[in-house]
């Protein structure tokens, strides 16, 4: 198990004007309040879900950048916070274990999509997890994106897309809601044994620092993350993501190693949220 103890600085906020209908253009959420923003002191940011008191999910790429670019000698910083609006409000702030997938091949690899996923176990103290992420499982997920005609959207708190260019600006802004992504299809080593998804249907979504927020459907009227993006392709015309579904039992199984193990409990049909 790769990881690495650090120090973290955990935000959470919320912001106004959201509606349910998908829009061409992102805006500003204050739903789906488990999603956070992750800074890391060692220089970049990304976007992550609350699943329990001590747990964060964000993407493997992420904790593997923190991990290596960290240094125990100097005494390197994680930095872990959400946006309010116009400042952002710290929920906690002390030291965080960095957990990678042991089956995450790096950025390199033709397969890193497939494993992109990686933890961040908070010690010193507990948030309010009284909103925590609902996981689709794999059965829900195929369901959803391949025979139900489901509004697929992602939140996060990366840099804000320019609105007539769409390309991605400096400004970072706040939590930020995409509508209008579509299935495009379901990656893995064999057919049936999918481990990753491609999302096509938007050019200006998902900038820098929305790496590991949550990609969601809303199933009675609930939002389900069924993947955590991962990256887009270079043209931005296809977006990837790692799916939770095969992972749920990976969050166990890892979190058993510490003192703050994590059981997931089906809610409803096959959609997951996890407990200490």
């Amino acid at each position: 198990m790769k990881s690495r103890i650090i120090e973290a600085i955990v935000a959470c906020g919320f912001l106004a004007g959201c509606g349910d209908v998908a829009s061409d253009a992102p805006h500003f959420s204050d739903e789906v309040e488990w999603v956070v923003g992750i800074d890391f002191a060692t220089g970049h940011m990304c976007s992550g879900s609350i699943l329990s008191e001590h747990w964060i999910l964000t993407a493997g790429h992420c904790v593997e950048r923190a991990i290596s670019l960290s240094s125990d000698a100097d005494g390197d910083r994680l930095v872990i916070r959400q946006q309010a609006t116009g400042e952002p409000s710290v929920i906690y702030e002390g030291t965080a274990e960095l957990i990678l997938h042991p089956d995450y091949k790096g950025l390199g690899h033709i397969s890193h999509r497939w494993h992109d996923i990686g933890l961040v176990a908070l010690l010193d103290e507990a948030l309010d997890a009284r909103h925590r992420a609902r996981l689709s499982g794999t059965v829900r997920t195929f369901e959803a994106l391949y025979f139900e005609e489901a509004n697929l959207f992602a939140l996060g708190f990366g840099r804000t897309p320019d609105p007539d260019t769409g390309r991605c600006t400096e400004e970072l802004g706040p939590k930020k809601r995409y509508d209008g992504f579509v299935l495009r299809s379901f990656d893995g080593p064999i057919f049936g044994n999918a481990f990753s998804v491609r999302l096509d249907g938007r050019t200006d979504a998902l900038c820098y620092g929305d790496s590991g927020a949550p990609l969601m459907f809303e199933a009675q009227d609930v939002p389900h993350a069924f993947a955590v993006y991962s990256g887009p392709t270079r043209d931005k015309a296809t977006f990837h993501g790692t799916l939770i579904g095969p992972n749920i039992a990976w969050f166990e199984s890892v979190s058993s190693e510490t003192p703050v193990p994590l059981e997931c409990a089906e809610m409803a049909k096959d959609g997951w949220e996890c407990f200490e």
